[in-house]
């Protein structure tokens, strides 16, 4: 199975184009730029799991449920101040957590995007919420499958669709 990656510049700010599909849509990636200037970060929601490609190497990171969803829902909307709440409901959503658990994912996250010390990724915003920059946004790609045999990653111009196959 043979994957290609053609990367395409994601919409500005004003554009209401959607960056990340809903989970239910596999094959979405969103492509980060990371806090290492040699590193980038490919974000599949539906595998709760981001690659990281740094040097010509790969490193797959697990992100876990939680994790994958509270990084989909700031991705959903960048520059934009989420809700602690928010992030909770979404990322936990049938499950009680304490504010603890929030605060151990984005610090993961942070430490997964080499942001853990300049936080300007993901961004505190004292008493309102979290917001991920962003300029950090590098591209969004589907995964598209032309045969049941090969599948390769396409760029999308418009909200990702689901794969054709």
């Amino acid at each position: 199975m043979e994957m290609t990656i053609n990367p395409i510049a994601i919409p500005s700010q004003e554009d209401t184009v959607s960056l990340v599909a809903p989970p239910s849509e596999p094959g979405t990636c969103v492509v980060i730029r990371t806090g290492n200037s040699d590193c980038l970060a490919h974000f599949f929601p539906a595998l709760y799991q981001l690659n990281l490609i740094k040097a010509g190497s790969e490193e797959k990171v697990d992100l876990g449920f939680s994790g994958s969803r509270l990084l989909e829902r700031l991705l959903q909307a960048p520059g934009e101040v989420i809700s602690r709440e928010e992030l909770m409901s979404h990322a936990w959503a049938d499950r009680v957590v304490g504010q603890g658990s929030l605060n151990q994912q984005i610090y993961t996250l942070r430490q997964i995007l080499g942001d853990e010390k300049e936080r300007e990724i993901i961004q505190t915003l004292p008493r309102r919420g979290y917001m991920l920059n962003p300029k950090y946004i590098d591209s969004r790609i589907t995964l598209e499958a032309d045969s049941p045999d090969s599948r390769q990653l396409t760029p999308s111009a418009t909200p990702l669709a689901t794969p054709v196959g």
